[in-house]
């Protein structure tokens, strides 16, 4: 029993760790390419709209990614 738990902690500490090096890793290519946070949103609405994520993105009020980007970018 004590055996299992370790594992399991271990393995959430893992996961954790890498959510942590994919969080550095994004954060990094942004860095390096210099990107402001209008080129991350229009980057990201291209992305979504042309449809490289099939599911639907909606914030707690039913808004879509699409609508938030277009919010954001129109600014």
């Amino acid at each position: 029993m004590v055996r299992t738990y370790l594992i399991i902690r271990l393995q959430i500490t893992k996961m954790k760790m890498k959510d942590k090096e994919l969080k550095k890793e994004r954060l990094s290519i942004i860095k390096s390419k210099k990107l402001n946070t209008l080129e991350v949103w229009l980057i990201v609405n291209e992305w979504y709209t042309n449809g490289m994520y099939s599911d639907i993105l909606q914030n707690e009020r039913g808004h879509d990614l699409e609508e938030i980007c277009g919010d954001y970018i129109d600014r």
